[in-house]
């Protein structure tokens, strides 16, 4: 039993057989929702029937084990046609090519792992279907690339910050499954299960105990490196002498943000994607204006992917006497404005904020003729409960420019370090707002 301290009453049951654990929920103290609480804030009972990890997982990991010899003719034939194109030839190319292949490809259906049992279809049904869950999918990437020798396993994991127990050797611990795929002499871990994945990104798992079917054993997987998935934006912004804003931004977004970013713009199409960006521009000023965006390949599987966007704002900054206070624009890309959310003062219980990830923006600023900058605001740099900042701004002749990157290196805040956490957040919030302060 975790998540409380209740003691179970055994008792025997000679005609029958039984022993009989019973728990009893009394006096419990006050448990109030919290948002971003990982599932195990609550009491769960876990119980095995196996003897150790081994057993519970021995039956499973043979059903995703292939291969090249013992594949359908039809796996095999889909697996030559899908690398014949990959770009380069490599094995990272062949393997990448693969495994956007079976995530665009082959639409997956959401059913949770244990639903339906832990045992995938054929390959080759997933491939007459066109369509599996995330079992089918991690089966079908793993017997493709066994057909062009590429070694993979597939391995189970757990979402919603629930940690694994090693002591209860138990497949209903999991709730998902990932490919740990082997290229190149280095292990690359996938999740096929969505349409819009990246390569080498697999979060469900992280810092946290997982199952590789057919090793017996747990493994714990390390927290990612924040800069696999980055936000990062190259902004350029020309004032005039009547105020009017010209903006040019370029997103870059990698790992955890390229998804994002493939996921939201992915579905616009035409006039769809025409209006996405006007209501994305209508977030800088009511009298903004869209002037054109590009898009790079969103069904790349390897990152950045990037959007350029331009934008005009008539009166954002007009004189005001001999001063022009400007407000440095809002990111346009909605993915991009990533900030935690924190709207409690204190918790009970810790905050998720996973995955690790960065923003980055470089801003510049260019003045119009006469103006000169009469304050910018100051450096700020700290570290905190998980949460790691730089922001500064630099006024250069008739130019200025503004740099900020904000880490964020845990999965969780624990509730004693969320009111620093906290903190942190709001003085990034409100130095998000940066005004600049001109004068002739």
């Amino acid at each position: 039993m975790q998540g409380t301290t209740l003691a179970a009453v055994e008792s025997d049951d000679a005609h029958a057989g039984t022993h009989t654990w019973t728990w009893t929920e009394k006096d419990l103290p006050d448990r109030q929702p919290e948002a971003g609480v990982p599932a195990d804030t609550l009491p769960r009972l876990l119980y095995s029937f196996e003897p150790d990890w081994q057993t519970a997982s021995a039956k499973m990991a043979e059903r995703y084990r292939f291969d090249a010899a013992s594949l359908s003719p039809a796996v095999k034939a889909q697996a030559d046609a899908i690398v014949a194109h990959a770009k380069g030839g490599d094995e990272e190319a062949r393997a990448q090519a693969i495994f956007r292949f079976v995530t665009q490809d082959i639409r997956w259906i959401p059913l949770a792992l244990g639903r339906a049992g832990y045992a995938p279809n054929a390959p080759e049904k997933v491939l007459e279907n066109r369509y599996g869950d995330v079992r089918d999918k991690v089966a079908l990437l793993l017997a493709l690339c066994a057909a062009e020798k590429i070694d993979g396993q597939a391995v189970l994991g757990r979402t919603a910050g629930v940690p694994v127990i090693e002591s209860v050797p138990t497949l209903a611990q999991f709730d998902h499954l990932l490919a740990r795929l082997t290229v190149g002499g280095q292990a690359v871990w996938v999740d096929p299960s969505s349409k819009d994945a990246q390569w080498g990104i697999a979060y469900v798992g992280e810092d946290n105990l997982v199952l590789p079917l057919g090793a017996g054993a747990l493994e714990r997987r390390p927290l990612p490196d924040p800069a696999m998935s980055t936000a990062k934006s190259d902004e350029t912004y020309t004032l005039d002498e009547r105020g009017d804003l010209a903006a040019s931004v370029r997103y870059s977004a990698t790992g955890w943000y390229a998804n994002a970013v493939a996921g939201a713009l992915k579905p616009l199409k035409g006039d769809r994607l025409e209006q996405h960006f006007q209501e994305a521009t209508a977030v800088v000023s009511a009298a903004a204006l869209d002037q054109g965006h590009t898009l790079s390949d969103l069904t790349s599987v390897v990152g950045p992917l990037e959007v350029s966007h331009r934008y005009s704002a008539p009166g954002y900054a007009p004189a005001q006497g001999s001063f022009r206070v400007i407000e440095l624009p809002p990111e346009t890309l909605a993915a991009f404005d990533d900030l935690p959310s924190t709207g409690q003062a204190r918790r009970q219980y810790a905050l998720t904020v996973s995955p690790p990830r960065t923003v980055e923006r470089n801003v510049t600023v260019k003045l119009p003729a006469g103006w000169k900058v009469a304050w910018v605001p100051p450096a700020l740099d700290g570290a905190e409960a998980g949460l790691r900042w730089h922001t500064s701004c630099e006024p250069k002749a008739q130019v200025v420019e503004c740099h900020e990157r904000v880490a964020i290196e845990a999965k969780e805040i624990p509730a004693d370090q969320y009111p620093a956490f906290h903190a942190a957040i709001a003085r990034l919030d409100q130095y998000r707002e940066r005004v600049i302060l001109l004068t002739r």
